[in-house]
C-alpha cells in the first residue's frame, strides 16, 4: 500500500506562501497582497557598470538562512537587502572589460510600490544522518529597518506580525504548535495569539526571539 509522505508541522505555515507563489495565476488577488519584486545584479567596482544579466522576480516571500549566532532582525534584513557579496575575478563585457571585483547585489526592485515583505527564516535543518534539527538561535525583533531598492531609494519597514513554531523534532518529522504575535494597528500594542488561549498583551521587548515567519509593512 502507498504510504503518504511525512509532513513536517514546522513547514506547514511556510507551505501556504510556497503554494501561493506557485499558483499566483489562480489566486492573483491574494498574491498581490504580499507581492514584491526583487532583482539580482552585479556591479563592476572599476567602472561601476551594472551587468545586464539581471533577473526580476515577483515574490510572495523571501527566505533567509537562520544564523547560528544571535542577531537582530534589522541587521539580518540589511545584510540581505542593502549589502552585497564580492565576486572575485569579475569581468563586465559590457563595461570596462577589466578583470576586477564585482559586487553581487540582491535588492527590492521598486520600493515605492512595495507595501509588505514576508520573511521566512530557515530554521529546519538536517544533520549528517538526514534527521531534522530545528535551529533555535535567538533572533531579536527590534523595530523598524531602512531598506534600499535597486535605484537607491529608501523606505522604512516595521514588523507587524511574528509567527513562531513551538515543538520538537524526532527523526525526519516534527510536531508542535503555531502561535502568532500581532501588532494592533488601533493602539499600536503587540498581542500574542493562539487558537487555544485568549490573546495576551505583550511589551515589544518580549516578542519571541524564535520567530519563523516575520511580516513587515512599509511605514
Amino acid at each position: 500500500p502507498h504510504t503518504p509522505p511525512t509532513r513536517r508541522s514546522s513547514d506547514l505555515c511556510r507551505d501556504f506562501f510556497v503554494c501561493l507563489s506557485e499558483n499566483y495565476i489562480h489566486w492573483p488577488d491574494v498574491f498581490h497582497i504580499f507581492m514584491f519584486e526583487t532583482i539580482n545584479f552585479t556591479q563592476c567596482t572599476s567602472c561601476n557598470h551594472i551587468s545586464a544579466q539581471t533577473r526580476i522576480t515577483p515574490n510572495a516571500y523571501v527566505e533567509f538562512q537562520c544564523p547560528r549566532a544571535p542577531q537582530k532582525m534589522s541587521e539580518l534584513m540589511k545584510q540581505y537587502f542593502n549589502s552585497h557579496e564580492i565576486v572575485q575575478g569579475w569581468r563586465d563585457e559590457d563595461g570596462c572589460m577589466e578583470r576586477t571585483l564585482g559586487k553581487l547585489c540582491f535588492r527590492i526592485q521598486d520600493i515605492t510600490v512595495t507595501d509588505h515583505i514576508v520573511v521566512i527564516l530557515k530554521r529546519v535543518e538536517r544533520d549528517p544522518d538526514n534527521n531534522i534539527v530545528i535551529n533555535t538561535t535567538n533572533i531579536k525583533i527590534d523595530g523598524t529597518v531602512e531598506l534600499l531598492d535597486s535605484q537607491g531609494r529608501n523606505a522604512n519597514f516595521k514588523p507587524i506580525a511574528v509567527i513562531q513554531h513551538s515543538g520538537r523534532s524526532s527523526g525526519k518529522s516534527t510536531s508542535g504548535h503555531y502561535t502568532a504575535e500581532i501588532l494592533n494597528v488601533r493602539n499600536n500594542r503587540w498581542y500574542r495569539t493562539s487558537d487555544n488561549s485568549e490573546p495576551q498583551l505583550l511589551d515589544e521587548d518580549r516578542l519571541s526571539k524564535k520567530g519563523y515567519i516575520i511580516l513587515y509593512k512599509k511605514m
